[in-house]
């Protein structure tokens, strides 16, 4: 019991007292970074979807 109690003292100490979170400016830099990253992705793949969906109807009607 010692032990799970350290633990969570040591984590506490080090959330609170050792990380180095990042500023505002720098946070916001990175969320919108990763929103354009992720719709960028997102074209990506629903344009490949499509292409293959029309990939498959092409091979479907040759039969």
């Amino acid at each position: 019991m010692d032990k799970i109690i350290s633990y969570i003292k040591d984590s506490y100490d080090e959330l609170m007292h050792k990380v180095e979170w990042p500023d505002r400016v720098s946070l916001m830099g990175s969320t919108v970074a990763t929103i354009i990253g992720l719709l960028i992705l997102t074209l990506f793949i629903f344009g490949m979807d499509g292409t293959v969906n029309k990939l498959v109807d092409f091979i479907y009607k040759i039969k």
